[in-house]
């Protein structure tokens, strides 16, 4: 811990520089030209850490948009199709999901499967803005969707393998899905980024308040998405006790 009350190295050797910060000779220089994310999701970290100054760097990127083919998707009833289309929707970049009467420590099960259909949906008619057209049916097809079209980040291995296994009953996959947590993520990005926390109980949340309630980790989670970032969230991590 360092003497004089500022960040420490603990923290990170950026914040540790930017505390000690004067006006004449700066340790750090605030990068404001963002190159991934558009409006909306840039919104999030400049309203959060970066400051207003922090948007995106082109009229395009700032206008991205998701692009979805009209086709129809085996293996959806019609209310989860109406579900994934509501959640999916192009014009609402950053959408937020939040889960009631769900109760899990680190694997909720009912979230995963809702997971498993959003990405399903996404598989099916998600166009590719590399190629104008949805990722194709095989085994590359698949890898280029869990490389550029889609990350899943879940701050719990026991929600990772639960997504996964959800996962697995969606849709025979040709290549292995990414669904990881963030610190696999930092640095790369997609079209699409689904964050699913899981966690419900409230007394697993106080236990380990640093890391899921890190305003870091939730920026890297987000801003790891280009385009789109889904949010599934229980109710109580928003209704946290006064502890």
């Amino acid at each position: 811990e360092s003497e004089d009350g500022l960040p420490g190295l603990n923290s990170s050797i950026f914040a540790y520089l930017r505390a000690r910060d004067d006006g004449n000779s700066p340790y750090t220089q605030q990068l404001t030209d963002n190159w991934r994310m558009n409006q909306t999701l840039s919104d999030f970290p400049a309203e959060t850490l970066y400051g207003p100054e922090y948007q995106p760097a082109t009229e395009s990127i700032k206008g991205q948009r998701v692009a979805f083919r009209d086709r129809t998707i085996g293996g959806l009833t019609p209310d989860e199709k109406k579900l994934c289309e509501w959640i999916a929707a192009p014009e609402y970049p950053m959408t937020l999901c939040i889960l009631e009467g769900v109760r899990a420590t680190v694997e909720n099960e009912a979230e995963a499967e809702l997971v498993a259909k959003i990405t399903k949906y996404l598989r099916e008619r998600l166009i590719n803005p590399d190629t104008g057209t949805v990722y194709r049916n095989t085994g590359d097809g698949d890898t280029e969707f869990w490389r550029r079209g889609l990350f899943i980040v879940s701050p719990h291995h026991a929600q990772i393998r639960a997504v996964r296994r959800e996962l697995s009953l969606v849709r025979q996959w040709l290549s292995p899905s990414f669904v990881d947590t963030v610190d696999k993520m930092q640095g790369q990005q997609s079209y699409c980024v689904i964050v699913s926390y899981g966690v419900s109980d409230i007394e697993t949340a106080l236990g380990e308040a640093e890391f899921i309630y890190s305003l870091n980790r939730i920026n890297v989670s987000v801003s790891r998405a280009r385009s789109k970032c889904i949010v599934f969230l229980p109710r109580p991590l928003l209704e946290p006790s006064f502890d």
